[in-house]
């Protein structure tokens, strides 16, 4: 059957349509996420290509290549999509958003990767889906002091409680961690581990007694005589805190008497010897000097002779026994003792003209 021209104009359009339409379509791979997948389009440029498939759902969806790059045959164009995660980096939390599919990668695309002994978890290979929390613990070089030493570290610890743990170093529950267990470890960072121990200490001392004076006319002025007196004993108990040995405070827990103190009775005498006063007399100065009782210096009289001595500026008297050699010069006739003296006159006065008499 003969074609009419009509059909024949037809059936050559068509021809060409289908020639044309299997020119312009392309065969590409788009990469969503991972997953691959083969497909044909007709779409000029890749911008054109994901947004008639409805591939772009946040501004910061990730696109290679870009938007205006010309599709060609055979040609890949990946699709990664935006995701908020949590990152808890070196102990501070912050939201963040990436494209990448793996721990690895988020780590690449924020840049924390640079320290090859970094902590993370999870793992480096796991996927990274849609609020996903990712601890990132950077390796820190820190110092720990304890039990006299320091120990030198790089560490991606969690907490210093880890990084003495990893030293085998067991603080005991009294001990001072300095800055403190939960701290997290910095860059720089001293960590002090002080050793405490308290200890029960048992002091005594002693407790003064109350001394009571009373007269005594029976015993030569200027001299005392005591009697009784004991300290008591006090007793105390103490807790005392050291600190790596050295003591930084006690506390007071008990305190009781062991004994009680006993009061000393000081007899001071208010009594003269008597002077017969008969056998002579002498007239001449008097000074005096340091020596106990009412004692007194002449140069010839006996050791133990009484002698009364008048001041004749103001007629007081006092009795003394001889008991030293003197006096050698100045005039002076006799030389009595401060609390003799005293007795007469005034011990700055000095020099009082005197009569003896014995």
């Amino acid at each position: 059957m003969a074609i009419r021209p009509r059909q024949a104009l037809l059936v050559a359009g068509l021809v060409v349509v289908s020639i044309l339409y299997f020119h312009i379509e392309k065969r590409v791979t788009l990469d969503v996420d991972g997953s691959r997948v083969q497909v044909s389009t007709a779409a000029t440029t890749v911008g054109e290509l994901v947004s008639r498939r409805g591939l772009i759902h946040h501004a910061r969806d990730l696109v290679r290549p870009s938007h205006q790059t010309h599709l060609r045959d055979g040609q890949t164009v990946v699709v990664r999509h935006a995701k908020p995660v949590a990152i808890l980096l070196n102990g501070t939390a912050r939201q963040v958003w990436v494209t990448a599919l793996t721990v690895e990668g988020a780590l690449a695309e924020l840049g924390l990767n640079r320290d090859g002994q970094a902590f993370t978890h999870p793992s480096r290979s796991t996927r990274v889906g849609p609020d996903a929390v990712l601890t990132v613990r950077e390796s820190a070089g820190i110092s720990v002091a304890h039990d006299g030493k320091t120990e030198r570290v790089i560490t991606n610890a969690a907490t210093v409680k880890d990084v003495l743990a990893g030293l085998k170093i067991v603080p005991d529950p009294m001990d001072e961690v300095l800055p403190g267990l939960d701290f997290y470890p910095t860059a720089g960072m001293n960590i002090r581990v002080v050793r405490v121990v308290v200890k029960t200490q048992v002091e005594r001392t002693e407790v003064p007694f109350l001394v009571r004076v009373q007269t005594d006319p029976n015993l030569e002025m200027g001299l005392v005589r005591k009697q009784g007196g004991r300290k008591g004993l006090l007793e105390r108990t103490y807790e005392i805190r050291f600190a790596d040995g050295k003591e930084v405070g006690r506390t007071l827990v008990a305190e009781k008497r062991v004994s009680e103190p006993q009061d000393q009775v000081a007899f001071r005498g208010t009594g003269q010897p008597t002077c017969r006063c008969n056998r002579g007399h002498q007239e001449g100065k008097a000074t005096w000097y340091g020596a106990r009782g009412l004692t007194a210096a002449h140069r010839t009289l006996p050791f133990g002779t009484v002698v009364r001595v008048t001041n004749l500026n103001n007629g007081r008297t006092v009795n003394v026994i001889i008991r030293d050699r003197g006096p050698w010069g100045g005039g002076r006739v006799i030389d009595l003792s401060d609390t003799a003296f005293a007795h007469i006159a005034s011990t700055s006065t000095g020099i009082v003209p005197v009569r003896l008499d014995w």
